[in-house]
């Protein structure tokens, strides 16, 4: 069970994750499985991606959405549970990495809430055993743009 002060991280090891336009694209770098969430789902991923404690991920969430804080509490529990089963989040510490825009930004009007959904699918497993995952960004040598020593291409 997640405590109220439990902070979060991304496990940025086995998983890669982007919201857009509120909605989260998270993806299982180990098995291929990429899973997305919008509306609520997508704001309590990003809540606690950036770093925001178990305590501020339900706040927020009652505070940007029609819910009383018992529902969302449940939910946002269910939710990050899941995620920290799944090991697509860990365990955090400290204080958060970035202050997120959605954590300080809630609307003059509150949104009509849905039981966050997480939609699963599995379609890139296959893909993924046939051809692993791309090296980490950090492992990739990037060449500035006419880097003469190191364009290959004919003149």
């Amino acid at each position: 069970m997640l405590g109220r002060d439990s902070r979060l991280r991304v496990n940025e090891q086995e998983c890669a994750a982007k919201v857009i336009d509120g909605e989260a694209v998270i993806m299982n770098l180990v098995d291929g499985t990429y899973y997305s969430l919008d509306r609520a789902g997508g704001t309590i991923w990003e809540l606690a991606a950036d770093g925001c404690t178990f305590a501020e991920v339900v706040e927020q969430v009652t505070t940007r959405y029609d819910v009383d804080s018992e529902r969302a509490q449940r939910d946002v529990e269910r939710l990050l549970g899941e995620r920290l089963a799944e090991r697509l989040l860990g365990p955090g510490n400290g204080s958060p990495a970035i202050a997120s825009n959605a954590a300080t930004h809630a609307p003059s009007t509150r949104l009509p809430y849905a039981e966050p959904t997480l939609t699963t699918y599995r379609d890139m497993a296959d893909l993924l055993a046939l051809d692993p995952p791309m090296p980490r960004l950090e492992d990739i040598v990037w060449n500035e743009p006419g880097d003469a020593a190191m364009d290959t291409r004919s003149p």
